[in-house]
């Protein structure tokens, strides 16, 4: 059985700069997937701020990604969530559908629906677009698919 006893002595400075290192590469690392986030400017927290600092605005684009949205009507809102080479599909799908409901929420609706689609990859980042109508009422949806 082995027990770890406290010999009174500090650790090396060996084992503090390793740890040291550990710790910043978890830093930079963890946050390589797109989070959720607005894309244009809306981007915080360490690795985005190194990214913004030390890396060309090309280079950044495969680093930083996030969601945006334009408003074409009352109820009308086109939604977009472009994620990273390290962003999966179904991440950016989900992030797509999150940010259609808090807009719809926020502008007082309780429902929306999704008129128009369309996902596909620029580069190796995925990219998720909705047309979304939202209202007040449950909507009628017609199942002509069935």
């Amino acid at each position: 059985m082995n027990r770890l006893e406290w010999t009174g002595r500090q650790p090396t400075i060996t084992f503090q700069k390793n740890l040291y290192l550990y710790a910043l590469c978890l830093v930079l690392f963890v946050g390589c997937s797109t989070s959720y986030q607005k894309q244009a400017g809306g981007s915080s927290g360490v690795g985005s701020f190194l990214v913004g600092t030390f890396l060309p605005s090309e280079i950044q684009q495969g680093f930083i990604g996030g969601f945006s949205e334009v408003q074409l009507d009352p109820q009308t809102f086109r939604v977009t969530f472009k994620g990273n080479e390290y962003t999966s599909r179904e991440r950016v799908t989900d992030f797509v559908l999150l940010r259609s409901a808090e807009l719809a929420l926020a502008h007082g609706f309780a429902y929306f629906i999704i008129t128009e689609s369309e996902d596909y990859i620029e580069g190796a980042s995925p990219t998720v677009t909705n047309t979304i109508v939202c209202s007040h009422q449950r909507p009628q949806v017609q199942r002509n698919d069935i």
